[in-house]
């Protein structure tokens, strides 16, 4: 049973994230051997996936991934990154080596716990957040909450402002769907391909995931507060049919520092296929200087 879970959990990344298997087990394996000397290193393993480790970076880039993702979305960003950045890319209950866990179905308890993982990785260095959908919303609560600690920068992607997406709220709540009709509209939104919406076993693994995300974005209310004090970028595509210039400029008033806004050729997932141009843009604001 256990080497069934492994080899699903391989498959539905390896599809989901067009990696071949054999990179995807490479990836997996990597995670689960780093070393964890206590309880506390276990956890802190379990949140916080290093998939190129630099201990010695003086700032460390912290990347939440899209609603059903999980950290090895981020397995080639650590490597095109310059030496001045280590990645820890945040690993949720529910996905990849934490398929057995039950995944979280509320931001704000989602976020409580990511303070401590967060904080031991970092280790005292300065730290940025980026997000991407879902991501970005985690990101920027997780901002809000470690304000004392000061993120240097906060990148939100692919989402609009926390304050205009509840203005268009009232769409139907897709996590209270049943299964079929879920998967009806994963397909209208694209992202996910039909190897796995026609496989029913990998299907019955994705779907509980999704299905606690849409919950996290769909029960979320933004309170408001003291905007942050770090630089913000809203990040979007061109053809993204989640967000618009509008939406994206609404998160210019959650900050008191600078401001910008970035649109990228493509649709909802073009940080995907825009992944280079998208690093050394944030290498260049973090650093000074763009990725190598």
């Amino acid at each position: 049973m256990a080497n069934l879970l492994i080899f699903a959990k391989t498959t539905v990344r390896s599809l989901v994230n067009r990696t071949s298997p054999r990179e995807a087990l490479l990836l997996k394996t990597n995670f689960l051997s780093q070393p964890m000397s206590s309880d506390a290193a276990s956890r802190f393993c379990r949140w916080v996936v290093r998939p190129c480790p630099r201990p010695d970076a003086a700032r460390v880039l912290f990347c939440f991934s899209h609603a059903g993702g999980g950290a090895s979305v981020f397995s080639k960003w650590s490597r095109e990154l310059p030496a001045a950045i280590e990645l820890g890319a945040l690993q949720l209950p529910g996905r990849e080596n934490r398929l057995s866990e039950k995944p979280i179905q509320a931001l704000n308890k989602l976020v409580l716990q990511l303070v401590e993982p967060v904080s031991r990785f970092a280790n005292g260095r300065p730290f940025a957040l980026f997000g991407h959908s879902m991501g970005a919303l985690v990101a920027y609560e997780l901002a809000r909450m470690m304000r004392e600690q000061a993120p240097s920068h906060l990148f939100v992607s692919g989402r609009n402002g926390p304050d205009y997406a509840s203005r268009s709220a009232g769409c139907a709540s897709l996590h209270e769907l049943p299964d079929q009709e879920l998967l009806v509209e994963l397909r209208r939104m694209g992202g996910t391909p039909d190897e796995v919406l026609n496989n029913q076993e990998l299907t019955e693994i994705l779907l509980p995931v999704f299905r606690a995300d849409m919950a996290v974005i769909e029960t979320y209310f933004h309170q408001p507060g003291k905007a942050l004090s770090c630089p913000l970028y809203a990040l979007g595509g061109s053809e993204d049919w989640l967000t618009n210039r509008a939406g994206l400029e609404a998160w210019r008033s959650h900050t008191d520092a600078e401001f910008q806004c970035r649109i990228f050729s493509g649709d909802h997932f073009y940080y995907l296929r825009q992944r280079q141009v998208l690093i050394k843009m944030i290498a260049r604001a973090m650093t000074g200087t763009a990725a190598d």
